[in-house]
């Protein structure tokens, strides 16, 4: 989620909402939905990360777009 914040705050035409943020032990899945405008208009990119942490720290980031939800 920080990095979507940098992102977006570098592209103010960029959001990225979350819809729905699931942990379980070391593992976080992140739901959500990256808006902005394309050559064509808005364009709504569906995206599920999946995120391992050791001692504190990422460890391991892995980011599917385009999946249906």
């Amino acid at each position: 989620v920080l990095l979507s914040r940098q992102a977006v705050a570098r592209t103010p035409d960029v959001t990225f909402e979350v819809e729905r943020l699931v942990t379980e032990g070391d593992t976080v899945v992140v739901i959500g939905e990256w808006t902005y405008t394309g050559l064509t208009g808005k364009v709504r990119q569906p995206s599920v990360s999946v995120v391992d942490v050791r001692d504190g720290q990422i460890w391991r980031d892995l980011e599917y777009v385009g999946l249906a939800i």
